[in-house]
């Protein structure tokens, strides 16, 4: 879990071509412990999954939930207190698999300070 809460640490939002339309992190900058993370994904009706990760070596993808409500993948994630926040810049990324299997990506650097 400690990689996924670097996932989620920078807000922005990224204009993608494909099968990504929007792809959102919250808060901007300056995360630390306790405070609460979240993405969220808007894809085209052609996407059947998506996950998000850290361009690091041995991070985890984690899947997101599909929020019918709102038409958006997301996921949510609060930054345990215990946990120390390397600082420095990573490269987030979400990943979306169509039903037919394709896969599309999107990144963006991402800070912890």
């Amino acid at each position: 879990m400690a990689v996924a809460a670097l996932l989620f640490q920078s807000c922005a939002t990224a204009r993608i071509a494909g099968e990504i339309i929007d792809f959102k992190i919250t808060p901007e900058k300056g995360i630390r412990p306790g405070t609460i993370v979240s993405v969220e994904v808007l894809t085209t009706a052609a996407v059947e999954k998506v996950y998000g990760y850290l361009d690091v070596m041995g991070s985890p993808k984690i899947p997101l939930k599909y929020d019918s409500s709102r038409g958006v993948w997301a996921f949510k994630y609060m930054i345990p207190v215990t946990f120390a926040v390397p600082k420095g810049e990573f490269t987030a990324s979400v990943e979306a698999v169509t039903k037919s299997g394709e896969k599309y990506t999107a990144s963006k650097k991402v800070s912890t300070h």
